[in-house]
């Protein structure tokens, strides 16, 4: 069993900190940074995500809501045409195929998938 020596270590996680940055800079990180605060703090759509989630709840509950189908319709096609809401799962995209390239960068020196065994 190999020995993990601290200067090791430390040099792994000095080269960690400095990749996680440069990913943190990168524009489609922060196009992703600044569409979730967004997403998060538009009232319209925390509004419209409220009144799905209550009507989640009440079909959990076990209510009717056959007169309300077409009101929760609704909600869902706002909340997919809201620009704010376009934008969020746009920059998720980008950033979710940034970070998929940039597993692979890393794996394919490894010879296994990084991504998978540090989850």
């Amino acid at each position: 069993m190999e020995n993990n020596h601290p200067d090791d270590l430390a040099g792994v996680q000095q080269r960690t900190d400095e990749f996680i940055e440069a990913l943190l800079a990168t524009p489609a990180i922060r196009r992703f940074r600044e569409a979730a605060r967004q997403f998060e703090t538009d009232p319209q759509v925390q509004s419209l995500l409220e009144t799905l989630q209550r009507f989640q709840q009440a079909q959990q509950a076990g209510l009717d809501l056959s007169d309300s189908l077409q009101d929760i319709r609704d909600t869902q096609l706002q909340i997919r045409n809201h620009p704010v809401v376009q934008e969020f799962l746009s920059a998720r995209d980008e950033a979710s195929a940034l970070i998929q390239e940039t597993n692979l960068a890393i794996s394919e020196p490894l010879g296994l998938d990084f991504g998978q065994t540090a989850a």
